[in-house]
């Protein structure tokens, strides 16, 4: 099992957003708890707290996510759209497509395509574009299509 799947499984990333008022966190932690799940990590912040807008990232841990997901997002709603606020929940277990833009040198791309190969990227890779043809052959050489877009300026 790679390292991103075991670190990720039963986790859910919760992004929440619009206008400030008093509760909201409270809010937000109390339907994650009601729900069975554990919050691992918590930010938010507030552009005015006299009206401003108001945005928040939780990751949370909650057993058989997967199976609860449907129930979850019925509470959301229920929850935070008479608060006025947009939310959207992601299951961090699926990975994240990630196109690779390279330029001539390529240690950075080359590191980042062994440690997807070794499982240690949370992601897949679609593809790599480049603006030069020197890496083409290498990044072939891991499975990934490789485009070459030229560029009329300097590197």
């Amino acid at each position: 099992m790679s390292v991103h799947l075991a670190s990720v499984r039963d986790r859910a990333c919760l992004i929440v957003h619009g206008p400030d008022r008093p509760g909201i966190v409270a809010a937000v932690s109390a339907l994650i708890t009601r729900n069975g799940g554990n919050i691992v990590a918590l930010d938010q912040y507030t552009d005015d707290p006299e009206g401003g807008r108001f945005f928040q990232r939780v990751e949370f841990h909650r057993p058989g996510l997967a199976a609860a997901s449907e129930e979850i997002e019925a509470d959301l709603a229920k929850t935070l759209t008479p608060l006025g606020m947009e939310w959207q929940l992601t299951d961090q277990s699926i990975p994240k497509r990630m196109a690779i833009l390279a330029s001539t040198s390529d240690h950075c791309l080359l590191e980042l395509l062994w440690r997807h190969r070794r499982g240690e990227l949370p992601v897949t890779i679609p593809m790599v574009i480049s603006n030069h043809t020197n890496v083409a052959e290498d990044v072939r050489s891991f499975g990934i299509p490789f485009f070459h877009v030229p560029s009329q300026g300097p590197d």
